[in-house]
């Protein structure tokens, strides 16, 4: 096990166990960059009010649970964030995991987001953040330079795109999530580990 960032997520390759972060870079040299994202999965309608609104999430219209990842540009899952209800935004998520404070005492690596941590630069000045350029009310327009650099920042990050989808192929974060809440978590992170040890086998073959 590696403790990237605080929590442990398995990080091996065959014949040799990754334990610091100097020994995840020398294997992956493309920890220069993380690309971090969030999903959601749909939940059955929880029978208490106040359960239905903490667990609505107005961006799917659905009652969700949120589970946000960090990832390498070559698709190794470093950190698996303890769930929140639907209704907690991207970035407040974010700010409740242990990933800001390592980007900010690890600038030679670049965090790579969405335009839903908007903010992100200004709270954490000392990390290497990416974020794509989001259109105003005073600036309705994006100029040719803006959209080529989100454009670039789009083909980065497709990389946690293809990840959300290997994980949705096991039917259990596919299909709405029926089992107990509190157990949530850690069925994600056995997923994550699955399909760690599944890309590193098939990159040592």
């Amino acid at each position: 096990m590696t403790p990237v960032l605080g929590m442990k997520i398995i990080v091996q390759r065959p014949g040799k166990r990754i334990r610091t972060l100097e020994e995840l870079r020398e294997a992956f040299p493309d920890i220069d960059d993380v690309l971090g994202d969030a999903t959601e999965q749909r939940i059955p309608r929880p029978q208490k009010k106040r359960d239905r609104r903490k667990h609505h999430s107005g961006k799917k219209k659905a009652f969700t649970l949120k589970t946000q990842i960090l990832v390498s540009r070559n698709g190794i899952i470093l950190h698996v964030a303890d769930s929140s209800p639907g209704r907690v935004h991207d970035y407040k998520q974010f700010k409740n995991t242990p990933i800001p404070r390592w980007l900010e005492a690890n600038p030679q690596i670049t965090g790579y987001f969405d335009s839903g941590y908007q903010g992100i630069r200004k709270d954490y000045p000392k990390a290497s953040i990416r974020i794509p350029v989001k259109r105003s009310r005073s600036k309705k327009e994006l100029t040719r330079s803006e959209k080529i650099f989100n454009a670039k920042q789009r083909r980065i990050r497709v990389t946690v795109e293809h990840v959300f989808s290997r994980l949705k192929k096991f039917r259990i974060l596919a299909e709405p999530y029926r089992n107990d809440k509190e157990r949530y978590c850690a069925t994600f992170r056995s997923i994550a580990f699955l399909s760690n040890f599944r890309t590193l086998a098939r990159t040592a073959s």
